[in-house]
């Protein structure tokens, strides 16, 4: 993707930073970025939408913690985006938000280290009250792909949604117990 513009974090003296924050924000746009973390410039979360109605389309988050919190009372539309090898949830759901989720890549995310003892975190992880609304999404390789609050409807997630298998490492040669 050429000509894109990339958001890296600033290292912080006390922790992760946030590359974009919408509080109180109506009909903002924010359209065709890439945001990336690493080890050197760590993001506690890519974006974060609280109490607003913020669109969010043909963005690329890689490697944050989380990579979009959407809480409070927000009415966020996210169209068309990339969110992949986030630390924890790709999207994290709260409050009484009621987002649109269209038509995003939701890959390879909730893989903490495998030295911690907390489970997989999902692809998007939504709070009671929340409500949101997912439709043609892809999901794939996530710690889980969609976690709920008990009761809510999973069936037409299920439905409208896309799910691909697990990746599977590669095969091994018998003989050598290398990867062929």
């Amino acid at each position: 993707m050429p000509d894109v513009p990339v958001l890296r974090a600033v290292p912080m003296p006390n922790g992760p930073a946030v590359a974009i924050v919408a509080e109180g924000v109506q009909g903002a746009r924010v359209f065709g970025f890439r945001i990336r973390a690493d080890e050197k410039a760590p993001l506690a979360t890519a974006i974060v939408v609280s109490n607003s109605d913020l669109e969010l389309q043909d963005t690329e988050i890689v490697g944050a913690a989380t990579g979009v919190e959407i809480r409070g009372k927000s009415a966020a539309v996210l169209r068309a985006n990339s969110i992949a090898d986030c630390r924890d949830a790709g999207i994290r759901i709260s409050g009484e938000s009621a987002p649109w989720l269209l038509y995003n890549a939701i890959l390879r995310n909730g893989r903490r280290a495998r030295n911690e003892k907390t489970p997989p975190a999902p692809g998007v992880l939504v709070e009671a009250p929340a409500h949101p609304v997912l439709i043609g999404n892809i999901f794939g390789d996530d710690g889980e792909p969609v976690r709920l609050p008990e009761g809510a409807d999973s069936d037409s997630i299920a439905k409208y949604n896309f799910f691909l298998p697990a990746a599977k490492p590669p095969a091994r040669n018998r003989a050598t117990g290398a990867p062929r």
